[in-house]
């Protein structure tokens, strides 16, 4: 209450959302959200214009598929350790440019880097979906942040999208040689 915002931590249905792979959940998810939404708003004043989404795993898959399908309720998204499945890439029309966050690791090996075919698109086709959808220009700015923790055997840095249209912007973070888990964080 003291600083203006509501957090909301859903779960999928036996812990997976619906990201349209051949494996795991296939509940209406989109339809969850959509009604948990409405029933949030009914409830709690809320922003209907700042609604965000963000997962890890099949979470930043289900936060991408937000983006598409729900681009008209939620303002923004970010995945960690997410991609999209190949029929979401696809598929995905959002209508508008949605800004986006993708934290990835280059030794992934639950949701790789370069991809995994049949599940899991390459983590630079997705934010180059993202950069084209937003129309944003091919200028980026690229930081190397200092590595703070010269024994996990990562370093971080980011690609930057801010021209883009509808002031939006694509922030591509990534950790070189962190795996699947939360930055600074452990699988």
């Amino acid at each position: 209450e003291a600083n203006g915002f509501i957090v909301c931590y859903p779960n999928g249905i036996g812990n997976a959302w619906n990201v349209d792979w051949n494996m795991g959940s296939t509940a209406d998810d989109i339809g969850f959200t959509d009604a948990m939404l409405e029933e949030i708003s009914d409830n709690y004043n809320i922003n209907r214009g700042k609604v965000y989404a963000c997962g890890m795993s099949n979470g930043g898959f289900f936060s991408y598929r937000l983006a598409c399908e729900m681009s008209d309720k939620i303002a923004a998204i970010a995945s960690v350790t997410g991609s999209f499945s190949p029929n979401m890439m696809n598929n995905c029309q959002p209508g508008r440019s949605v800004p986006i966050m993708e934290v990835h690791g280059t030794q992934d090996f639950i949701v790789p880097y370069n991809g995994l075919a049949g599940t899991a698109e390459p983590i630079e086709e997705v934010v180059q979906f993202w950069v084209d959808n937003n129309m944003c220009t091919e200028d980026f700015e690229e930081i190397m942040y200092p590595d703070i923790d010269p024994n996990d055997g990562s370093t971080v840095s980011h690609k930057y999208y801010q021209e883009c249209d509808e002031d939006t912007e694509v922030l591509f973070v990534i950790v070189f040689g962190g795996g699947h888990a939360w930055p600074s964080g452990s699988f």
